[in-house]
């Protein structure tokens, strides 16, 4: 019993001490001193890259703001109180009804039937009933299975608002009811019904909801989608205040801040590789990914968060490059303090926003632990010098500033963000709470019920592992307009960016193990930051869940070219400009399929034909086929 009473003491002293050793190793290895960095000094930005960033933006623009939707839509309305029957009869002599079409604009609470009859003398005949999914869009309409004389809506919502009433005749006319002048407002801009419902007269996919819940932010009633916080929704809502209620209106600042995407995107990549060839390239196929185009041109709030995660990592990577050894502190707290607000911006329109900042906290406290490892150094020889820097100065402010910057980020990354959050709940409505505070924690029970509880699988249904390889590409709009003519819109990257980024993702972090290279591990971190977690993600996801990392994805391929580039001149196998040449023919491959793929991504007529003998490369790539 002694000796094995004496053993298992010896044991646990053992892993005791093997415990103490891989502490200090670790120690060791995280906080070893390391020579103080200067701030780094700042590229002169020349006038080509003006003429290259504006050129590139304002090309790209001509695509995304072209058929973007319609701004010419009934703006005058009607309110129609709960089981109001609106009747309409057309003079014998018109013609007959064969299709009723209306336009609303809000989520209609419970539903509509449409009814028909040949003369006044008969009974009234349901035709169909719309709920509350099917009904809303732009313009909606019913075929009726004859044609007649009268016809009538009726719906048991609460406060709905028609916008108008199209009666048309089986030619395709309108015709006017003798009784129009009971419905002023709903007979009044015929001129404006369209002559094809698609995608850019009408809403598609989820605009259904994040159009009229802006609508409803406007018109103080209470929101239909209350899946995610209010911020994009209140972004789509300014479009609305300036444009009216329009399928252009609410894609308006999700175009433009798709545009806005490319600047951000060249500067980031100028930062990160001092490489301008390289930055203008990174810019260039991020313009014209798929994913990039289709996703900025629907007013969904994805847009929006990818936008702030790339203004988040955009003033982080800024940050990172700073010291406040050499550096104004409250100089380096600017770029600190503008990556925090975005992403408080990030959060209050899509949790996702929350994945970011744990990358960004990642990149924080690595840059915290780097200061201290030069504390250490400079401790070691108070009285020297390096880069310039005096260590005394050094040791002085090690202390204090890294208090005073941790301090700062607690109210930039934690008060403030949850200021931006809260107040950005003030345009929704929540019947059930009227405190400000109260509606928000009432909806983050909700949301997170929502989400714990989301069950919608279906054909576009995705795994994480598929979206980089584009295994499933996600179709928003599929329409049959007839004989061999479809319409559609789906969502999917470019090849040349999406699976080019599969190896330049490993390149990128062998080069962050092996190499341990600052910006390679900046951009493993920021993509890892906004993919991974879907990995752990059980409920239903669609490939448009991968957008947040795209940029990322771009900025891995320039930084794999630039270390391409690097070893090919230096070997003599290619010069600078014979690889500024082959970048060039790739990029112009690129946008080669951005074109050659614009008709499934934008929403164009296109012939089944077309898909067949150029897009179906993959099985599930049938855009259309299937319609």
């Amino acid at each position: 019993m002694g000796r094995k009473g004496g053993a298992s003491v010896m044991t646990k002293e053992k892993k005791c001490i093997d415990n103490q050793k891989w502490f200090i190793v670790l120690r060791d290895k995280l906080f070893s001193p390391i020579e103080p960095v200067r701030t780094r000094e700042k590229m002169p930005f020349k006038a080509i890259e003006w003429v290259a960033v504006i050129g590139i933006s304002l090309f790209y623009a001509l695509f995304a703001f072209g058929n973007l939707g319609t701004s010419d839509t009934p703006q005058t309305s009607m309110e129609i109180p709960k089981n109001q029957a609106l009747e309409f009869e057309v003079p014998q002599e018109a013609g007959k009804i064969s299709t009723v079409c209306w336009s609303y604009w809000e989520m209609p609470q419970e539903s509509f039937k449409v009814e028909v009859r040949p003369d006044s003398e008969s009974e009234w005949i349901p035709v169909d009933k719309f709920g509350k999914e099917s009904i809303f869009g732009c313009w909606k309409c019913c075929v009726l299975p004859g044609f007649e004389s009268q016809v009538r809506i009726i719906h048991d919502a609460n406060d709905v608002s028609l916008r108008e009433v199209l009666l048309l005749d089986f030619g395709g006319n309108a015709l006017l009811p003798v009784n129009s002048n009971e419905y002023p407002e709903l007979f009044d801009e015929q001129e404006m019904a369209p002559k094809e419902f698609n995608s850019y007269t009408s809403f598609y996919f989820d605009e259904f909801y994040y159009g009229p819940t802006a609508y409803e932010y406007i018109n103080g009633l209470e929101p239909f989608e209350r899946t995610h916080p209010p911020m994009g929704k209140n972004i789509i809502a300014l479009g609305i205040l300036l444009f009216g209620y329009t399928p252009f209106a609410i894609r308006f600042f999700g175009t433009l801040l798709g545009v806005f995407m490319l600047p951000l995107i060249y500067l980031m990549a100028r930062n990160l590789v001092r490489h301008r060839g390289i930055a203008a390239f990174a810019m260039f196929i991020f313009a014209f990914d798929f994913m990039h185009f289709t996703q900025t041109r629907i007013a969904t709030i994805d847009v929006y968060i990818t936008f702030f995660i790339i203004v988040m990592y955009y003033f982080m990577e800024r940050y990172l490059n700073m010291s406040f050894y050499d550096t104004s502190l409250k100089k380096t707290w600017i770029p600190l303090g503008c990556c925090g607000i975005a992403f408080g911006f990030g959060v209050a329109t899509k949790w996702t926003g929350f994945y970011a900042g744990l990358g960004l906290a990642i990149l924080f406290f690595a840059r915290v632990i780097r200061y201290y490892r030069e504390y250490r150094y400079a401790c070691s020889d108070p009285e020297g010098t390096t880069n310039d820097m005096e260590h005394g100065q050094i040791i002085a402010k090690f202390k204090g500033n890294t208090i005073k910057t941790i301090c700062f980020c607690v109210v930039f990354y934690v008060m403030i963000p949850f200021v931006i959050y809260l107040l950005s709940y003030i345009p929704f409505v929540d019947v059930n709470n009227a405190g400000l505070f109260d509606k928000m924690i009432a909806n983050q029970k909700y949301m997170f019920e929502y989400h714990s509880q989301a069950n919608f699988y279906n054909e576009y249904t995705s795994r994480w592992y598929e979206w980089p390889l584009m295994i499933r590409p996600m179709g928003y709009y599929v329409a049959n307009v007839g004989g061999i003519a479809r319409q559609g819109v789906y969502a999917m990257g470019n090849p040349l960016v999406w699976w080019v980024g599969i190896p330049a993702f490993f390149y990128t972090l062998y080069s962050t193990i092996k190499r341990k290279a600052k910006a390679p591990a900046f951009l493993c971190v920021g993509y890892l930051a906004q993919y991974l977690p879907w990995v752990f993600v059980s409920r239903p996801t669609f490939i448009y869940h991968y957008f947040t990392s795209v940029p990322f994805v771009v900025l891995m391929i320039g930084y794999w070219f630039l270390q391409i580039k690097e070893k090919t001149v230096e070997k003599k196998i290619l010069d600078e400009k014979s690889f500024g040449a082959l970048l060039f023919i790739y990029a112009v491959a690129a946008y080669g399929l951005f074109q050659l793929f614009l008709p499934v991504i934008s929403g164009e007529t296109f012939s089944i034909y077309y898909v067949e003998d150029y897009l179906h490369w993959l099985k599930e790539w049938d855009f259309c086929l299937r319609k």
